[in-house]
């Protein structure tokens, strides 16, 4: 890429880049993580490692290692408390991460199945509130008081799930109720169904933590609710998923009002918590993404069939590929005319601004050679390679300069009615003349 790409890039609104672009995106095989199962939830652990959950063992990766953990049961969920204790429910009870010496890890059982009040031990939602730690499976529910004292309820009908927002707990059914919230004083969920009225009155499957209180839900009808602790209502972006017919799998807010959601077979997508369409991750059009996380650096995490992802998510560093339509080498970048421009060995790609999957973001534009460069000058996007120095204006028209072989252009910021390409013959001008620009040759000329 020439020397004038930086400058180039400053002088646009590289926002356009990052809509349509794909992040730099790491990814981790099986040969190299050792997960061979299904990862059910990503999350930070309190030392900034990153902890992999899946029904038979947690995975640990510090940067440089990946340690795994093995149970003799399932596992099923994992928190991390304000007090950075981690616990895990399993399918026999309640388990404790804990650090040891030489830097590993191992699990702890806490409350084997006998001294759960229930005939089932299985702990499928962990939520932490008022210092107690609530441990959930369908219509049982576990209480473990900071005294240790460990109480049980019955919730009267199978529940998806429970969530935390401040002092609150949250039933995802229960008894005679779509929504539940924890009565601390009579030790019961009460069926709070009226809050729903202004989203819609729906089984809801899943919960995730929204920044400002309450949670984001996900409903068996493929709907995103958001919910304050009082009333819910429906997220804007839901009109985006049911056009393309794209399916929830897994739902993270993350960053400064953005969320992260996990697809069937269209791998990450990004909104804005307005439910305007961001980006996407990254991950081939076909991941179906089962888990998401994020690190301590901003990375953003996401378990696919393929293995385990990593995206850069809040760098500036993206990247246009074969999945955007682009199977040749990219030599220049330019935005022009509202529109993404590539220089490529195999001609001249632009977005297209109106796309809704990845690959059809480029489409190859006029019968063009090895494109080399690119420079955006007012209203004109000059164009060099083989053969070829020519300048597309605004109408969409190309007007052709010269059949030099370009390999770079300079735009002398003192003389901006001048534009300098360097060729296989030397260095060419080209002036500018009224609305037009005009070949004057070679500077050995002068």
């Amino acid at each position: 890429m020439s020397a004038s790409s930086s400058w180039t890039a400053q002088a646009q609104d590289v926002s356009k880049l990052a809509r349509l672009a794909a992040p730099i995106v790491q990814e981790f095989t099986a040969k190299t993580t050792g997960i061979e199962n299904t990862v059910t939830e990503i999350v930070t652990l309190p030392d900034g490692n990153m902890a992999f959950l899946d029904e038979s063992m947690l995975t640990i990766f510090n940067g440089t290692r990946w340690q795994r953990i093995s149970w003799q049961t399932g596992l099923r969920t994992i928190l991390v408390l304000p007090d950075d204790r981690v616990f895990l429910g399993s399918e026999n009870g309640l388990l404790q991460l804990v650090f040891q010496r030489e830097k590993r890890y191992e699990l702890q059982h806490i409350f084997p199945p006998e001294n759960l009040s229930s005939q089932n031990p299985f702990i499928t939602s962990l939520v932490y509130s008022r210092e107690h730690l609530f441990m959930q499976y369908g219509e049982d529910l576990h209480i473990l008081a900071p005294d240790g004292t460990l109480t049980h309820a019955n919730l009267g009908n199978w529940s998806n799930g429970i969530f935390a927002s401040g002092d609150d707990v949250f039933v995802l059914g229960g008894k005679d109720a779509l929504i539940g919230k924890w009565d601390w004083e009579k030790n019961e969920s009460i069926e709070i169904d009226d809050s729903l009225d202004k989203a819609g009155y729906e089984w809801l499957l899943q919960s995730a933590p929204r920044s400002k209180g309450g949670a984001w839900l996900v409903t068996e009808e493929q709907n995103i609710f958001g919910f304050d602790g009082k009333e819910a209502w429906k997220w804007p972006g839901c009109d985006f998923l049911h056009e393309r017919n794209i399916k929830v799998r897994s739902l993270l807010e993350v960053g400064p009002g953005q969320l992260a959601i996990g697809t069937t077979k269209y791998g990450i997508l990004i909104f804005d918590t307005d439910g305007e369409f961001i980006r996407g991750s990254g991950a081939e059009s076909n991941d179906a993404v089962f888990a998401i996380g994020t690190d301590t650096q901003g990375g953003l995490w996401g378990a696919t069939p393929e293995g385990i992802m990593r995206v850069e998510s809040y760098k500036q560093s993206f990247v246009f590929d074969k999945r955007h339509g682009v199977s040749e080498s990219i030599h220049q970048i330019a935005l022009f005319n509202g529109e993404v421009y590539l220089a490529t060995q195999g001609g001249l790609y632009v977005s297209n601004s109106s796309a809704t999957v990845g690959r059809d973001l480029f489409y190859r534009k006029f019968d063009l050679q090895f494109v080399r460069d690119l420079m955006s000058v007012d209203d004109s996007l000059f164009i060099g390679g083989d053969s070829q120095l020519q300048y597309l204006t605004v109408d969409g028209q190309l007007h052709p300069l010269s059949e030099d072989t370009v390999n770079c252009f300079i735009h002398p910021d003192d003389h901006p009615d001048i534009l300098l390409a360097g060729t296989d013959r030397g260095i060419a001008w080209v002036k500018r003349n009224g609305s037009e620009w005009l070949y004057q040759g070679l500077l050995r000329d002068l």
